[in-house]
């Protein structure tokens, strides 16, 4: 495996080669023939010095914990059944499903929404992130 400083060179070279060649060829599938060739090598050569990796840690923006976990993953679920609920309604316009099975799937639905509609009320204001006690209830 080659240093780090010569894979560098070679980066820096293969960079230099695919400039020159875009830049002074005249013909269009010569340009990218040959601009395409030297791509895999370049990516190569960059995979080994850990170029991406560099760059994802460079652009990647730090975020905050999410505050109140619980609450969203109730909200997911409470509006995963909503696209549920939508879904079998639009089935049942459309004529694709037989009605009175449909139907019934909405009663359950829309029972299963009330209920989930206790549980978010029940995940509201739970946080994992309050060490101090601030926020925990509205003055």
């Amino acid at each position: 495996m080659p240093s780090k400083s010569l894979n560098v060179l070679l980066l820096i070279v293969m960079l230099a080669m695919d400039g020159l060649i875009l830049f002074t060829l005249s013909t269009p599938w010569m340009r990218l023939a040959l601009g395409l060739a030297l791509l895999v090598p370049i990516v190569i050569v960059s995979s080994q010095l850990g170029l991406a990796e560099t760059f994802a840690r460079m652009v990647a923006i730090p975020r905050r914990p999410r505050r109140f976990p619980a609450l969203r993953a109730k909200t997911v679920v409470l509006l995963e059944e909503i696209k549920r609920l939508n879904w079998l309604v639009v089935d049942m316009d459309r004529g694709f499903r037989d009605p009175e099975i449909v139907t019934s799937e909405i009663k359950a639905s829309e029972r299963r929404l009330e209920s989930l509609l206790g549980e978010v009320q029940g995940a509201a204001g739970q946080s994992t992130t309050n060490t101090d006690g601030a926020g925990d209830t509205p003055d």
